[in-house]
């Protein structure tokens, strides 16, 4: 006789055949174990395609449905799906989790650069391909670029699973600097000139720095930056005149440099010369120079009188063997006071003050003599 609890199960097994011969039918009714469906499509997919590829047999041949019916490729995120094979198969449900992908890509780098530099840029290396567009041209297919001009920059950005990713950068090219240099130069040699800088046609400030601390004749170069850390370099020059050089070359005195006319003014005692020579720019320069015995016997025969003098003043050059060039009166500050005629030997001072003067006599031979004159009235 069966116990209780045999009679219990065998009910319940037979209640599980009937459940099963209702559910799927008689031909599931001898199967011994359930097939479960195998699948082996894509299960991610890129934000906004469509998932239409979802197959209605599983790849062991197992027919069914799907549960939802569609996936919602406009969100992101994990959906789970069930597949509920025909009841004729015999198969246990199968789920399967689909996930949509959001793809973005980010221009890294400096979209705004000087003039006459570049600025590289660069975006995430986890793509499989990548298309730089610059001003509706192809221009690289690597994960960085360089751009030399300003423009819009395009980036079309595709990874391993196909999904695309576009991004775009306006760069701006910074405007060149340009500057005009005022340079003032030096009157005199060993002076100091100056350079005023004017930008032209920006508002930005400017920093400027020079390779020197004095400008001296000379090359310099100024870095100019703007506040936007572009920089330019110009360069200019400093121009001096040439020193005032005196020289007595056998007895004739050559002066060279400054700026012509010269203003000369000299002064003999003790048999020595004292020159003083102030070019037209002001700038002065002196020199002494031992005389030799030749001038010194120039100069002793050349007589003026009288002296001090008040109307009219007489030169006599007896003795003198060389023809006089020029003949001058002068200042002791070096202006001209009055000019006569070489051949003159009598001087009217009737019309200068009174003062101190030197007759400045320039013979052919290049000697210069000098002699105090006294204007008394």
């Amino acid at each position: 006789a069966e116990t209780y609890d045999e009679t219990k199960a065998r009910k319940i097994e037979q209640a599980l055949s009937d459940i099963i011969i209702l559910y799927y039918g008689s031909d599931c009714f001898e199967v011994e174990e359930f097939l479960s469906p195998q699948f082996t499509f894509p299960t991610q997919y890129c934000k906004s395609n469509e998932v239409n590829l979802l197959p209605s047999s599983s790849d062991n041949g197992i027919t069914g449905s799907w549960v939802p019916g569609e996936v919602d490729a406009s969100e992101v995120g994990q959906f789970e799906l069930s597949f509920v094979p025909d009841l004729d198969q015999c198969a246990n449900e199968s789920s399967v989790i689909i996930e949509i992908f959001e793809t973005t890509t980010n221009i890294v780098g400096v979209a705004s650069f000087c003039s006459g530099f570049t600025t590289t840029l660069s975006t995430e290396e986890n793509f499989a391909s990548y298309t730089w567009i610059f001003d509706g041209l192809a221009i690289s297919e690597s994960a960085e670029v360089e751009i030399s001009q300003g423009g819009m920059l395009n980036l079309i950005a595709t990874d391993s699973l196909g999904c695309i990713s576009e991004g775009e950068i306006l760069i701006m090219e910074n405007e060149s600097i340009d500057i005009s240099i005022e340079v003032t130069q030096p009157i005199c040699h060993g002076d100091y000139g100056s350079a005023l800088f004017v930008p032209s046609g920006s508002e930005l400030d400017y920093n400027y720095s020079i390779n020197g601390d004095s400008l001296l004749s000379g090359i310099y170069n100024v870095v100019v930056t703007d506040s936007l850390g572009c920089f330019e370099t110009f360069d200019f020059e400093v121009v001096a005149p040439a020193p005032i050089v005196i020289e007595l070359v056998n007895n004739q005195l050559i002066v060279t440099g400054g700026l012509e006319p010269y203003n000369i003014t000299t002064i003999n005692s003790d048999n020595v010369l004292y020159i003083s020579v102030i070019d037209s720019n002001g700038c002065e320069s002196t020199a002494e120079f031992i005389l030799s015995s030749l001038h010194e016997e120039i100069y002793e025969s050349v007589r003026i009188f009288p002296n001090p003098a008040t109307e009219l003043l007489y030169l006599d050059l007896t003795g003198v063997n060389s023809k006089m060039e020029s003949l001058r009166l002068v200042s002791f500050e070096g202006k001209l006071i009055r000019e006569y005629d070489k051949g003159d030997s009598v001087l009217d001072v009737s019309q200068v003050e009174n003062g101190v003067y030197a007759l400045q006599i320039l013979f052919e031979n290049g000697m210069l003599v000098n002699k105090k004159v006294l204007v008394v009235r």
